[in-house]
């Protein structure tokens, strides 16, 4: 049976004849690609089809049925659904709230388009991803998201129009793009939804996305902890139950003017219940953050105003499942050679001491921290969680 039949299809725009006297005939169940050049009309004859454009002559047949001027969603409720080569997610909701609006386009029940965006989501291995912002996806993965809302919407013909465009790596054109723009101080433009995160045009919003959408753990190894908008990120993943754990450099290794804020900002994050860590000798020269697993940023980028704000730096963001292992391999090999971090009055008192030019009066430090009611624990709560004590630690 004949799903798709095309008679003698045309579509001009104007003196533009885009497409001219096209035939074509789609058996249920059949693939069938589309080749051409660029320019040669396939999407104008997938709009068509679809019912964006009205074909200015021709028949357009879909089931046996006459679809000619056929609205869009009254096609895809028929069982008739595309893709688009640029795919616009509703790039500020999560996945499945994406997949879901797909869904609803044939059904008015929530809890079915809820059903039916997880089942798409699981068929296409997308369902780790559902709480995500669709904004954070890769490229590849956005993708997928347009082919899941297709599906959601349970069509009987799927038009899928260049899905696989855009695929091939960009990275190093985007590279290429900064370096020659930097040349000559000129202004350079991240392309939108690239895995690099550069700074400082966008790393403070990306690395504060990457935070956001983290769900159970996450890993950071970084030299500084100074910037007051990611600190206050990662005090949310906290308190929401994501288990963070940090390693870092000791407060000695800082300078004078970043003292404040390095130590500060490490401070806040151990109270609240992140685990910081430091290991002897420690030289990052790339920084790391892995969340759930899953997903990876690694670059040259420091948690601190100077490198969001005033240099060159860059990072990339990966969910490439090799790459990942590898990388939280890494990190769990790393925090078991580490050690805690005693960020308490005395312990940075006597580290401070290791080095000239840094001043304990600066950080306001008292040698009998008890004694002033400071109530820094993170050192005597693990301690006592290893020691049979019921506070909770996740090491």
């Amino acid at each position: 049976m004949k799903i798709l039949e095309l008679t003698q299809v045309r579509k001009s725009f104007g003196g533009i004849k885009a497409v001219e006297d096209f035939s074509l005939s789609v058996e249920e169940g059949e693939i069938l690609g589309l080749i051409g050049p660029n320019g040669a009309g396939k999407s104008t004859l997938f709009n068509c089809i679809a019912g964006v454009f009205p074909p200015t002559s021709g028949e357009i047949a879909f089931r046996g049925e006459r679809i000619n001027n056929q609205k869009p969603w009254d096609l895809c409720r028929k069982g008739l659904a595309r893709t688009f080569q640029i795919v616009k997610p509703f790039a500020t909701r999560s996945v499945l709230y994406n997949v879901m609006v797909g869904a609803f386009a044939t059904t008015d029940k929530r809890a079915e388009a809820e059903r039916r965006a997880l089942e798409v989501l699981r068929h296409l291995h997308m369902e780790d991803r559902k709480d995500m912002r669709a904004g954070n996806l890769t490229i590849a993965d956005r993708k997928r998201l347009e082919i899941a809302k297709a599906l959601a919407t349970r069509p009987k013909l799927l038009l899928l129009d260049e899905v696989m465009a855009g695929l091939r790596p960009t990275e190093v054109d985007e590279m290429v793009a900064c370096f020659e723009a930097d040349w000559v101080h000129k202004d350079f433009s991240p392309q939108p939804h690239s895995s690099l995160v550069w700074c400082p045009n966008n790393g403070r919003q990306r690395l504060a996305a990457f935070i956001d959408d983290t769900r159970h753990s996450l890993w950071l190894q970084n030299e500084r902890y100074q910037d007051q908008v990611i600190i206050e990120r990662l005090v949310r993943a906290v308190t929401r139950g994501v288990k963070v754990h940090i390693l870092a450099k000791p407060p000695h290794t800082l300078k004078p003017d970043k003292l404040v804020e390095g130590v500060g900002g490490l401070r806040i994050l151990q109270d609240v219940g992140a685990k910081v860590h430091t290991m002897k000798h420690l030289k990052l020269h790339a920084k790391m953050m892995l969340a759930d697993g899953k997903r990876a940023l690694v670059g040259s980028i420091n948690i601190a105003p100077g490198s969001f704000d005033a240099r060159r730096e860059l990072a990339i963001v990966t969910d490439d499942a090799a790459a990942v292992k590898r990388l939280e391999a890494t990190a769990q090999h790393d925090w078991g050679k580490s050690h805690h971090l005693d960020l308490s009055d005395a312990a940075l008192i006597a580290d401070l001491h290791k080095r000239e030019g840094l001043s304990a009066d600066q950080l306001v430090l008292y040698e009998d921290s008890e004694h002033w009611g400071y109530h820094h624990n993170g050192h005597q709560a693990e301690q006592h969680h290893r020691n049979g004590g019921k506070h909770h630690d996740h090491k």
